[in-house]
């Protein structure tokens, strides 16, 4: 439940350098500069990504309900939702003729039933459509091609759609332009006056630097392939501290391109930016070969409407808060903004989220190592299909997200407060798995949706948080599991198992204290079912598998710990409870918060306690918070952002009965801050 607990200050959590200057990333989402001749802009605290939609917690029904019990004033404190449904279409460019082919997909990005079992039934994708047969082409047609020799003050070329002032090369017509050596400030654009012209660039053993602007530009042309030779390597640089104006666009990465642009080829291209982006596509980005290292503060690989990558090796860095490996998203048209991995070599070592959607990431294939983010793989529907996917990540591992969440709207703040478990929730958010091979290393909650989880195939193995504000599996609405292999360890607290309508066995224990080593599930006659060994530290297991039958007994191999468990149905061992309401209704600056309750769990029926025999744990519970202030609502930036997200000490400690801490005042203390 991060997005609760896991940012227990967020001023310090993320923090910017006030004294840095980056790129106006939101100019790049909308395509147009502000103000005309510098696209600087003064950093803003980085937007607490646990705290969903702006909000500082989302609030359930039940929450108001257990208010209402306690004789809390409930006027004011509503529930405000939203649903949005959104159609995605996937269209490519006929790579031949001038005509676009829009095979257009009318399923909606949303979450399908948590019983769906079909990619067909959760993803918006019309992936036999997402690549043409040029794309995917890995050569140019040399009988066709123009050359152009690149050099200091003495570029030259015979090509007639091709203009030289001084060391600023301007293509204007449609074909195919092979080219060699080297400008140490200077810069390729694409300007076709045809609408319709498409333009292959062959990077022949390139090196292009500037100063102040992207190395290649490509301003207008319906669409623009770059193909790498093959055995050559070519490096684009962008080497100043601030993107300047050279007209209307914002022209904010080494590579610039307002229409579709694809990458291809045999070779190695190096992009490196000193600041902003590494390559921006207004329209759709696809990769299908070739090698790239990127490395920029922003963003590496940012397509508005989607990203599509069909094959190549790329190595993918960003140095700055904000700065994802992979991006899309298109505020104007939520129809879009996607990401589809076909296959591929791809590493990332991000400063924010390894791959960002603003609407669906589809994984197929490939083989994907962030091995370093601050939220591995993020978007609204997750589906992963096929490929090897290994996740390191400071926060979620995978994070299940859209813009409509149920969130608290009252704001003289709330009560004694809300324990870990409560987060938001959002119908339109969904994961699901269904092939491949999926390991995560999280310091926030492992596989994280605020609506649904769905297992219908596939190995994962989840090596979750070592705090008990976090979970290996979390879930806003319901966790099933119908197939697949899954071994999640994380700390004890906000632990949760999947749910009773899941087709396949599951089963969740807890350790009596944090240990580590292999685990393993056996059956009676002491097979092995299933095993792996986390990375960290454990004290719960969530292990399911083929195999696991209502009535059979088993044994779980925690380390040096065996635990015996008979089913009494297909789950053993329910989500570990909530934190207790807090008694009082806190002031504007924190308030008193009376006692929590025991820890609940998720059903509402039961106090927390439990006999050993269900594999929950009596104490699992979090108390109530003292009085808190939400975020102002009407202050945020355009990050979404708040300066207004203080609350009062907690009322009870975690793993506590609920009763309120001794320091529990109005006034905020070292562990009083959200």
């Amino acid at each position: 439940m991060s997005e609760y607990m896991n940012n227990i200050n967020p001023d310090t959590n993320n923090s910017l350098n006030e004294g840095q200057v980056i790129v106006d990333s939101t100019a790049s989402e909308n395509g147009t500069g502000e103000g005309g001749t510098s696209y600087e802009k003064t950093p803003s605290p980085r937007k607490p990504k646990n705290l969903k939609a702006g909000a500082m917690v989302a609030v359930a029904v039940c929450v108001a309900a257990a208010l209402t019990i306690t004789g809390v004033a409930t006027n004011g404190f509503g529930l405000a939702g939203k649903t949005s449904t959104s159609t995605t279409t996937a269209s490519s460019s006929d790579s031949d003729s001038s005509s676009r082919n829009s095979g257009s997909s009318s399923n909606t990005v949303k979450a399908a039933a948590a019983s769906a079992t079909d990619i067909s039934e959760t993803s918006s994708l019309d992936v036999s459509d997402m690549f043409t047969d040029r794309d995917l082409a890995q050569t140019w047609d040399e009988s066709k091609a123009e050359t152009i020799t690149l050099s200091d003050g003495a570029s030259s070329t015979s090509a007639d759609g091709v203009t030289i002032d001084g060391d600023t090369i301007t293509i204007t017509k449609e074909g195919v332009y092979v080219l060699s050596g080297t400008l140490s400030d200077g810069q390729i654009i694409v300007d076709c006056e045809d609408e319709d012209a498409k333009v292959q660039l062959v990077l022949n053993g390139v090196t292009i630097s500037n100063d102040s602007s992207a190395a290649i530009y490509i301003k207008s042309a319906d669409k623009t392939f770059i193909t790498t030779a093959s055995g050559t390597t070519n490096t684009l640089s962008m080497t100043g501290s601030s993107y300047e104006a050279i007209d209307e666009n914002n022209n904010d990465a080494v590579i610039f391109a307002k229409d579709d642009l694809t990458l291809n080829g045999e070779g190695t291209l190096n992009v490196t930016g000193s600041t902003g982006h590494g390559i921006v596509c207004k329209d759709d980005l696809k990769v299908t070969g070739g090698t790239y290292n990127i490395t920029s503060p922003d963003h590496a690989l940012n397509g508005k409407d989607s990203v599509r990558i069909a094959g190549g090796t790329l190595n993918l860095k960003t140095t700055e808060d904000g700065g994802d490996g992979i991006h899309s998203g298109n505020d104007e048209d939520d129809t879009k903004g996607w990401i589809y991995i076909q296959d591929g070599d791809i590493t990332i070592d991000a400063a924010d989220d390894g791959i960002h959607s603003g609407t669906e990431v589809r994984i197929d294939g490939g083989t994907i190592n962030v091995t370093n983010s601050y939220e591995g793989i993020e978007g609204e529907v997750i589906n992963v299909v096929d490929g090897t996917i290994n996740v390191v990540s400071s926060d979620d591992g995978f994070n299940a997200v859209g813009g409509s969440t149920t969130e608290a709207s009252d704001s003289k703040g709330f009560g004694g407060g809300m324990g870990g478990g409560m987060m938001d929730t959002d119908e339109n958010a969904a994961m699901y798995f269904y092939g491949g091979t999926t390991t995560v290393d999280a310091g926030g909650d492992g596989l994280d949706s605020n609506g649904y989880l769905v297992v219908n195939g596939g190995t994962i193995y989840v090596s979750g948080p070592t705090d008990a504000g976090n979970g290996a599996i979390d879930s806003g609405i319901s966790a099933t599991i119908n197939g697949g292999i899954v071994i999640a360890a994380g700390a004890a607290g906000m632990d949760e198992n999947f749910g009773s309508d899941s087709t396949q066995g599951s089963i969740k224990v807890q350790t009596s204290s944090m240990v580590t080593g292999e685990v393993q599930l056996l059956d009676a006659d002491g097979n092995v079912l299933a095993s792996w060994t986390p990375t960290k530290q454990y004290s719960s297991v969530v292990i399911s598998t083929a195999g696991i039958e209502d009535g059979s007994t088993y044994t779980v191999k925690t380390g040096s710990e065996s635990t015996e468990v008979t089913m009494d149905g297909l789950i053993y061992g329910e989500s570990s409870g909530m934190g207790g309401f807090g008694g009082g209704k806190g002031g504007m600056q924190g308030g008193n918060g009376g006692p929590g309750n025991g820890g609940q769990r998720p059903d509402m029926n039961s106090n927390g306690s439990s006999d050993s025999s269900d594999g929950n744990s009596s104490d699992s519970g979090f108390g109530g918070h003292g009085g808190m202030t939400p975020p102002d609502m009407g202050s945020s930036d355009d990050s979404g952002s708040s300066d207004n997200s203080q609350r009062g000490p907690r009322g009870g400690r975690p793993g506590s009965n609920g009763s309120s801490d001794s320091n529990s005042s109005g006034s905020t203390s070292s562990d009083g801050n959200l």
